[in-house]
């Protein structure tokens, strides 16, 4: 009686609170289904159009090294372009709105170069994709990034942004194709200019990943001058829907992440009992396998309720200016090897969760769709990934409890009913 009684006490379970008085003693709890899990590389994610591009170097603690770099085309704004007569350079100004960041804000060297290879918005690239560039900089700036600080320039107040002043060289190539056939339209300056790759330089401390909208009317290329006529001009040079873009991320193979870390990645999966590890930008994910919990159905005469995949995070207190992803990915493996969605994650959010608990300090992932599919043989049960969400969009990195931790585990807790 006293086990009943401890298993009706969740307030989540699925069901309970419409059941007939009688029927609740039927329910059951149980957590001490085998749970395995470990951290692996992730692969190469798919980085072009994403609603927003990264830009920034950080070296954490636990995890090391991080860097993120931006490929975009720029277009004319207008066809059959004329500068004018003898046309002058003033500058060239490269601006990037700000959509925040990741990290802790600090000196940030900056470079830009040309790219030399064509490339197509209508082409997939992803998060290990390098393009050729020329090895002379367009520019090469030392900031410390202030995204949350607005800009006043020629007197009118802007949102936060980031100026980076190109090379005077460039601004007088495109002066020198006025009227020309590179500047008639956007097929022809495409391949005249393939586009600009912007990067930066590795930090040794803290440092941030910092979060651009390309697609923004203040992220452009504006080419200041004047001619003959005129001593105060400018042509913008756009970024917008029509221009490839993609992101590159590179983790420098966590050569200076802490000896756990390298040591799981490389193989010892046992250490997943202790320690996971998950990270975004194609960095890390967690593979979980349930190898066992079918044993408490093999009877036939017990029901499940609800499944849930509870995640706790470890908390560590001396790590202050990386904060965890507020929402995880759990997917599916099929029998090739590749993922799926889970069928609870088609219920909505409200079910299938995901997001952190900063009360329970945990994730939560509502699977039992899933596992009754299972059960019912119509899927295979080949384990699933958990990954940070958005994770072409966003710099989180996330260290969680593993599944033989003594306070708190990774663990899946099944209700259930006995007929």
């Amino acid at each position: 009686m006293i086990c009943v009684l401890i298993s009706c006490n969740d307030p989540d379970i699925i069901g309970l609170e419409v059941q007939p008085v009688n029927d609740k003693f039927n329910l059951f709890y149980n957590d001490s289904c085998r749970v395995i899990a470990f951290t692996l590389n992730e692969d190469s994610i798919r980085t072009d159009k994403t609603s927003l591009n990264l830009l920034g170097n950080y070296n954490d603690p636990i995890f090391g090294r991080s860097s993120a770099s931006i490929y975009t085309q720029v277009r004319i704004s207008s066809n059959n372009v004329d500068f004018g007569p003898s046309p002058v350079v003033d500058s060239l100004v490269l601006t990037l709105a700000y959509n925040g960041y990741y990290g802790k804000l600090r000196k940030l060297n900056i470079k830009v170069f040309e790219i030399l290879e064509d490339f197509y918005k209508d082409t997939a690239y992803y998060s290990n994709k390098v393009l050729n560039t020329d090895n002379t900089p367009l520019a090469n700036l030392s900031v410390v990034p202030e995204p949350a600080d607005s800009l006043t320039i020629n007197g009118e107040k802007l949102a936060p942004h980031l100026r980076i002043k190109l090379s005077n060289t460039l601004a007088q190539k495109f002066l020198n194709e006025s009227t020309t056939a590179n500047l008639s339209d956007n097929y022809h300056f495409t391949q005249f200019f393939k586009g600009i790759y912007i990067t930066s330089s590795f930090v040794n401390t803290e440092g941030a990943i910092l979060y651009f909208d390309l697609l923004s009317a203040l992220s452009q290329m504006t080419l200041y001058y004047k001619n003959d006529n005129n001593d105060s001009l400018k042509f913008d040079f756009v970024i917008n829907d029509y221009c490839a873009r993609f992101n590159s991320f590179n983790h420098f193979n966590y050569n200076d992440a802490v000896p756990a870390l390298k040591q799981q990645i490389g193989g010892d999966t046992i250490l997943g009992d202790s320690l996971l590890y998950l990270q975004a930008m194609s960095g890390l994910k967690v593979k979980i396998i349930l190898p066992d919990y079918k044993n408490f159905f093999a009877d036939g005469k017990t029901v499940l309720n609800k499944a849930e995949l509870i995640i706790p995070v470890e908390d560590d207190p001396t790590v202050t200016n990386y904060s965890l992803p507020p929402k995880l990915a759990l997917v599916r493996i099929t029998e090739e090897g590749e993922i799926a969605y889970i069928i609870d994650q088609y219920e909505g959010e409200s079910h299938f969760r995901g997001i952190y608990d900063e009360d329970k300090k945990q994730y939560t992932f509502t699977i039992t769709r899933h596992l009754q599919n299972v059960l019912l043989d119509k899927i295979k049960d080949n384990g699933f990934y958990l990954m940070v969400s958005g994770a072409g969009v966003n710099a989180g990195r996330a260290c969680l409890k593993g599944t033989q931790r003594n306070d708190a585990k990774l663990k899946l807790k099944l209700t259930y009913t006995k007929l």
